[in-house]
C-alpha cells in the first residue's frame, strides 16, 4: 500500500501491537511466558514476511523502551541491600567473565575466524541479560531472595564491565590513544559525580514536592530518565547508561514504588516493541556455514556458564539451591551483547554473518531463560542427584534464622504485609510459631525480636526438612504462587496429614485447584477483604462513634506492619 510515513509508522505499531497480542494470547492460553510471543511476532513481520517498512523508527522506538526497561532496573539496584552479597559478586563476576571470555576466544579461533571476530563473540557471551533477570525475578516475586540478589550483584559488575567495553569501542575505534581513553573515564567519572549532586541537592525535594500529583510525579520520573539519558548521549555514552543511572538514583528514594506504578505501563509497551524488534533483526545470512558456531555458543551459554556460576558462588559457602538458581538465572545474552555487536557491525569490524549468529543466540537464550526461571524449582528437584556432588563443598552463608527449643505448633511461610498480621496474632495468643521466609532482612528483623525463624524458600524440599511436622497443628502460606502451594501441601500432607493447611491465591480458579488439591482454607484477599470492610462500613453507619475507634485500631495495626517489617522492593 502506497500511504504517507506517519500513516505508514501506524501502521507498522499497529501491526506490532495487533500480532503481539495475539500471539500473548495464545501464549497466556497455553500457560507459555509472553517473551517468546514478541520475538516471535518480530521475526513473523521482519525476516519472514517483511511487513515492517519503518524499520529504523521502530529501532529508535525500542531504544526507548531499552532506556525505560534500564530505568526500572536502577530502580531495583537498591546498592544498601546489595552489601551481603557484594564481595561473593564482585569475585563471581569477574572469574566467570574472563573464564567465559577467554573459552569462547580459544574456541573461535580454532574455528578459523579472525581474533576481532573471536574478541566480539567472547564478549557476547561474557555478559548476562539484567532487562530480562530483572523482569523475570521481580514478576515472580523472587528480587529479594538471595540468589536474586546473587544475580542482580553480579549483573550489576557485567553491566559497569559492558558499559567499559562500550566506551572503549566507541571511542577507542577512532582515536588509538591512551589519552583519549582516560577522557573517556573521566567523562563517566564526571557523569557519576554529576547524578550524585543531583541526587544529594535537588531530586529528594523536587520528588517531595511532585508527589502531591500522580501525574506530576509521572512527569518528574520520565524527566530525569531523559534529562540523564540526553546527558549520557552527550557525552557519548548512549541512551540507555543515563536512564539506568537515573533508575539507580531513585532506588532508595521513598518514593519508588509509585514511580514505577506509574512508569510500569510505558516501560511494557516500549519493552513489547524491543523485544518484537530482536526478532526482526534476526537475518538468515550464510547461516549454514556458521551452524556448529553457533551450537558451540549456545552449549557454553545454557551449560558452561551456569556451571562457572553455580561452582563459584558454592564455592564461596552458599547452599547449593542458592548456587544451583544464581547459574540458571544468567543463563542468557544480554542487551548489552547486541549493543557491543551492533557497533562491531557499524564499525566494520565484523559481518553480517556473526551478528546474525550472536543475536540468534541471544534471542534463543532469553527464551530459555523465561522457561527456566518460571520452572527453577523443578528443574532444580530434577537435577538433585547431580547437584548432591556440590554437597562436598562446605556451607555457612545461608544460616540465618533463631529456633527456640519450644516444640512449634504453628508454620508460617512469608512474613511481608499479610504475614505480618498473623504474626502478630499468633504472638499475642502465645503461640509456639515458626516463620520460614526467602528475604534476609524480614529473617534478620525477626531475629532481633526473638521469633523463632530461619532463612528458606517453600519450594526447596531441604528447607521442608528442618521442621519437625509431627508437632505441627497449622500451617499457612502466604504466598499466592499455585504450583508452590500444591507442592507444599502434598509434602505437608505425607509428612503430617492432620496438619491444617492455609494457603493463599490471587485467583478463583487458582482457590478451587487447591481445595482439590488438599487446603483446608484459601484465603482470597481481594474477596476477603472485601467482606472485611464491608463489615467496617456496616458498623461505622450503625454504632455511633466507631469510626474514630476503627480508624485508630487501623492506624495502629498498618504502623506496625510497616515499622517492624522491611518493606518489599
Amino acid at each position: 500500500m502506497n500511504m504517507p510515513p506517519n500513516a505508514s509508522l501506524i501502521f507498522d505499531i499497529a501491526l506490532i501491537i495487533i500480532l503481539a497480542g495475539f500471539f500473548a494470547f495464545l501464549a497466556k492460553l497455553f500457560k507459555q511466558p509472553l517473551i517468546p510471543a514478541y520475538i516471535l511476532t518480530g521475526l513473523i513481520i521482519g525476516p519472514i514476511l517483511s511487513l515492517v517498512r519503518n524499520i529504523s523508527l521502530i529501532s529508535t522506538l525500542s531504544e526507548i523502551g531499552i532506556a525505560f526497561l534500564l530505568f526500572i532496573a536502577g530502580m531495583e539496584l537498591n546498592l544498601k541491600k546489595l552489601r551481603e552479597v557484594a564481595k561473593p559478586s564482585l569475585v563471581v563476576g569477574i572469574i566467570q567473565i574472563t573464564t567465559i571470555f577467554l573459552i569462547v576466544f580459544f574456541i573461535t579461533l580454532q574455528l578459523n575466524f579472525s581474533q576481532i571476530e573471536a574478541m566480539f563473540m567472547a564478549l557476547a557471551l561474557a555478559f548476562s541479560s539484567t532487562i530480562i533477570v530483572v523482569k523475570l525475578l521481580f514478576d515472580k516475586g523472587e528480587i529479594n531472595t538471595l540468589h536474586g540478589r546473587m544475580s542482580l550483584g553480579i549483573l550489576l559488575l557485567q553491566d559497569i564491565i559492558a558499559i567499559l567495553v562500550l566506551i572503549t569501542i566507541t571511542h577507542g575505534i577512532k582515536v588509538h590513544s591512551i589519552i583519549t581513553f582516560f577522557v573517556v573515564l573521566l567523562k563517566l567519572l564526571f557523569m557519576l559525580i554529576f547524578v550524585f549532586i543531583l541526587k544529594k541537592s535537588l531530586l529528594t525535594k523536587s520528588f517531595k514536592f511532585a508527589a502531591y500529583s500522580s501525574e506530576l510525579l509521572l512527569l518528574h520520573a520520565i524527566g530525569l530518565c531523559f534529562i540523564l539519558a540526553l546527558f549520557s548521549y552527550i557525552l557519548g555514552f548512549g541512551l540507555v547508561i543515563g536512564a539506568f543511572l537515573a533508575g539507580l538514583s531513585l532506588a532508595t528514594s521513598p518514593f519508588k514504588i509509585e514511580i514505577e506504578n506509574r512508569v510500569r505501563p510505558l516501560r511494557d509497551f516500549f519493552a513489547i516493541i524491543f523485544f518484537v524488534s530482536l526478532g526482526m533483526q534476526l537475518v538468515f545470512y550464510q547461516l549454514e556455514k556458521f551452524i556448529i558456531t553457533f551450537i558451540i555458543l549456545l552449549t557454553v551459554t545454557l551449560i558452561v556458564k551456569p556451571f562457572i556460576i553455580t561452582f563459584l558462588v558454592r564455592a564461596f559457602g552458599y547452599k547449593k539451591r542458592t548456587s544451583f538458581l544464581t547459574g540458571i538465572t544468567l543463563a542468557q545474552l544480554s542487551e548489552f551483547s547486541l549493543i557491543i555487536a551492533l557497533q562491531g557491525l557499524m564499525f566494520g569490524l565484523i559481518g553480517q554473518d556473526i551478528f546474525s549468529i550472536i543475536v540468534l543466540t541471544t534471542i534463543i537464550t532469553m527464551i530459555t531463560t523465561t522457561y527456566i526461571i518460571e520452572y527453577d524449582a523443578q528443574i532444580y528437584r530434577g537435577l538433585s542427584l547431580p547437584l548432591s556432588l556440590l554437597e562436598k563443598l562446605p556451607e555457612h552463608r545461608e544460616n540465618i534464622g533463631y529456633v527456640s527449643r519450644k516444640k512449634k505448633t504453628i508454620v508460617l511461610f512469608g512474613c511481608h504485609r499479610m504475614g505480618t498480621i498473623f504474626l502478630r496474632f499468633f504472638k499475642r495468643k502465645k503461640d509456639n510459631i515458626l516463620v520460614i521466609d526467602f528475604n534476609p532482612e524480614i529473617i534478620r528483623s525477626l531475629i532481633r525480636q526473638k521469633v523463632s525463624c530461619f532463612y528458606g524458600d517453600i519450594t526447596n524440599q531441604e528447607v521442608l526438612d528442618r521442621v519437625v511436622w509431627k508437632d505441627v497443628r497449622l500451617a499457612i502460606i502466604t504466598i499466592p504462587q499455585k504450583d508452590d502451594n500444591i507442592f507444599v501441601i502434598k509434602y505437608i500432607k505425607k509428612a503430617n496429614p492432620k496438619t491444617v493447611i492455609i494457603v493463599t491465591a490471587d485467583r478463583i480458579h487458582d482457590a478451587l485447584d487447591l481445595y482439590r488439591e488438599g487446603a483446608d482454607y484459601v484465603i482470597l484477599p481481594q474477596v476477603l477483604g472485601g467482606e472485611k470492610g464491608l463489615s467496617m462500613i456496616d458498623k461505622i453507619r450503625k454504632v455511633r462513634g466507631a469510626r474514630q475507634k476503627i480508624k485508630k485500631e487501623h492506624v495502629r495495626s498498618v504502623s506496625y506492619t510497616h515499622l517492624t517489617l522491611p518493606t518489599k522492593a
